[in-house]
């Protein structure tokens, strides 16, 4: 079978275990999305899980790079996450497996009518897919991310932004989230990174859509460092995640 193929069986096998038929899709993607999404592509929102609810996720990138995440609201607003990552899981190749990562994210500040989400999180590693080997690290890194949502004529629109930093890179983000009818959502990404092996700045570019498809399954793909700034080609990955109550 091939890399594509498989990949394709995964993703299959993951949705059709979790699927369960409702009378209309709402997961985190779209003008009637019911969760707030937790990432605009790879940089965080000030999104978070309600609480008593949990979330399982993957990422396959090329070469069959695995990213698998579960995070669980244990309060209000609080949410702790165990990530697991496999270089070649997916691919003849020997499989190599990352140490684990374990994250928190604790929002500050609700949104109010006329005031931004305001969160916090930590993470054991820094956040990053293979394209961007420079945001990927073991180091502890932290980010504040600022979130605020509005109404328009195209739909449901969110305005995300924050900072994140650790031992290899600084970096600003910025990123919107429009809804594309009740069940899709377009999210371009701009990050201004500051690698601590060159200490030039870099302008990163990602673009991700979604699909919620059931109640708490969204489908997604992802488009990372479309102007080439970091690697030769563009890298892409796509994922699904599942979100329950417990």
């Amino acid at each position: 079978m091939c890399r594509s193929s498989s990949c394709y069986l995964v993703l299959c096998l993951f949705v059709a275990f979790a699927h369960i038929p409702t009378t209309r899709a709402q997961a985190t993607a779209g003008s009637a999305a019911l969760f707030e999404s937790r990432s605009i592509v790879d940089m965080p929102t000030a999104g978070v899980l309600p609480v008593s609810t949990y979330c399982l996720g993957i990422r396959i990138a090329p070469q069959g790079n695995l990213t698998a995440d579960f995070s669980a609201a244990i309060f209000k607003n609080f949410n702790l996450a165990l990530t697991g990552t496999a270089r070649n899981a997916i691919s003849a190749a020997p499989v190599e497996v990352l140490m684990p990562a374990i994250s928190a994210r604790f929002r500050l500040v609700d949104e109010k009518r006329t005031f931004p989400a305001i969160a916090i999180g930590i993470s054991s590693r820094s956040n990053g897919l293979f394209s961007q080997e420079y945001l990927q690290s073991h180091s502890m890194s932290g980010w504040i991310a600022v979130s605020k949502n509005f109404r328009s004529p195209l739909g449901a629109t969110a305005l995300h932004g924050g900072c994140t930093g650790g031992e290899h890179a600084l970096a600003g983000y910025v990123g919107i989230e429009q809804s594309i009818g009740p069940t899709i959502a377009l999210l371009p990404e701009i990050i201004l990174a500051s690698p601590a092996a060159n200490n030039t700045l870099q302008v990163v570019m990602n673009l991700g859509a979604r699909w919620s498809v059931s109640r708490g399954v969204t489908i997604e793909i992802l488009a990372h460092d479309l102007t080439g700034r970091i690697s030769t080609a563009v890298g892409r990955s796509f994922g699904v995640e599942v979100i329950r109550a417990w």
